[in-house]
């Protein structure tokens, strides 16, 4: 009898400890999943375009060529270290192209807008604490241009952010309190930053076979997009779609749509 109630006894356990290792993933995965939103929650024919990896003075004067043309918002997510050293160029004509390029996007006619892609694009799990301090410090360089520009004073709401990679790993909880962001901006990354090799055929396929109202389209900022992004708004207009955009002066802003769900 000894023996049997051992055997119980040790089932007991590692029954409980699997319980508590599949309680520990749940829960986890909830709290990684809270910090991350991926679409408007929408009924109306609306999509987001955003593009990574900027700022690059000639791929992105390329897109707001399109964006402008089109009539159609984009939201630049840019990564702190390119910034600084655009507008802090010793070749004075190089530092006056990025600032030229930071105010067409936030002033010209498309109603574009820059959000925050870490300082390095670096991969951060397991390295929270460099996740936070190069969030801030990217935040403290927007502030600045947002200021200088539009005479706008931000927070982590107004400027969207958005992790190199579309990470998301344990430790988000901590990342989002220390540098006061409610959530990340992820969506659907198709693979236009490998340019000619995906191609236009297949980018253009892999966008719009993830269509659906609120999709947030995940771009880059690449020469090849002049190839593609043009073809993507006409066949999106064709289907009815609007274009949502963060920027709270347009009148496309996403919240006239719906709210950020995950």
């Amino acid at each position: 009898m000894k023996i049997k109630t051992k055997k119980l006894l040790l089932l007991s356990l590692v029954l409980f400890s699997f319980f508590l290792l599949i309680l520990n993933i749940f829960v986890s995965t909830r709290i990684i999943y809270h910090y991350q939103v991926n679409k408007i929650s929408t009924n109306e024919k609306v999509v987001m375009l955003t593009f990574d990896d900027g700022p690059q003075t000639t791929a992105d004067n390329q897109i707001l060529d399109i964006l402008e043309a089109e009539n159609v918002s984009g939201t630049f997510f840019q990564v702190g270290k390119t910034i600084e050293e655009g507008l802090n160029n010793f070749n004075q004509a190089v530092s006056d192209e990025f600032l030229s390029l930071e105010k067409r996007i936030l002033t010209g006619p498309s109603f574009s807008w820059i959000g925050n892609h870490t300082y390095s694009h670096n991969r951060y799990v397991n390295k929270q604490k460099l996740a936070v301090a190069e969030l801030n410090k990217t935040h403290a360089i927007l502030e600045k241009i947002y200021q200088d520009i539009l005479d706008l004073s931000i927070n982590q709401e107004l400027v969207p952010t958005r992790l190199s990679y579309l990470q998301y790993f344990n430790g988000m909880d901590y990342i989002s309190e220390k540098t006061n962001n409610k959530y990340f901006i992820r969506g659907y990354l198709g693979h236009d930053y490998k340019e000619e090799e995906t191609g236009k055929k297949k980018i253009l396929s892999e966008y719009l076979s993830h269509l659906k109202s609120g999709q947030i389209f995940v771009c880059h900022t690449r020469n090849y997009a002049q190839e593609w992004l043009g073809e993507l708004i006409h066949t999106l207009k064709d289907k009815g779609y609007k274009f949502a955009s963060f920027n709270p002066a347009s009148p496309s802003y996403y919240k006239n749509f719906g709210k950020l769900v995950p």
